[in-house]
């Protein structure tokens, strides 16, 4: 149970370069306990301890033992990785029991809440406001579009006309 965790995540994380991916995977690590822990079959933090001790995780998160300070914070302020504030601590102690190798420079790119990122989409594609036009025939300025419209007017008089005719019959 817990190998095909540890795999998936080893293998997930060495495709990211941001302390953001690894803390998106250890995220989806966390779930997948929490679902396999659901209705009080197992504990979910003796899982996960059991998962941060495995010896290729720790490999994987030796990079990330360089940022723990970053890492505390993003889980702390960002509402996406709340499922890791109930193991926070573990994440400390395992990212300070491991040796930071700086292999892979990680980016730290702060993120902002997803609510944030759709309302400024929201802001940015605002609709135009709906300008009211008021429905009433205007005089055109020039004399051969005055001489045309009032053409046009007659023309459909005549031609309402006519039907009333016809229909009468």
């Amino acid at each position: 149970m817990i190998d095909r965790l540890v795999d998936y995540f080893v293998t997930e994380v060495g495709y990211g370069r941001s302390i953001d991916w690894y803390l998106v995977k250890l995220s989806s690590v966390v779930s997948s306990i929490n679902d396999l822990c659901r209705g009080g079959v197992c504990d979910p933090r003796e899982l996960f301890t059991e998962f941060l001790s495995n010896e290729r995780v720790r490999r994987a998160l030796s990079s990330l033992a360089c940022y723990r300070g970053e890492v505390v914070e993003m889980i702390k302020s960002s509402p996406r990785f709340r499922n890791l504030r109930n193991f926070l601590d573990l994440i400390e102690n395992a990212l300070s029991s491991i040796e930071c190798i700086s292999k892979k420079e990680l980016e730290y790119i702060p993120r902002p809440a997803t609510w944030v990122i759709e309302s400024r989409e929201r802001e940015a594609v605002a609709p135009k406001p709906v300008v009211k036009r008021e429905h009433r025939l205007r005089m055109p300025s020039s004399g051969l579009e005055r001489t045309i419209f009032i053409v046009s007017i007659v023309l459909f008089i005549i031609v309402v006309l006519v039907l009333i005719l016809h229909l009468v019959r």
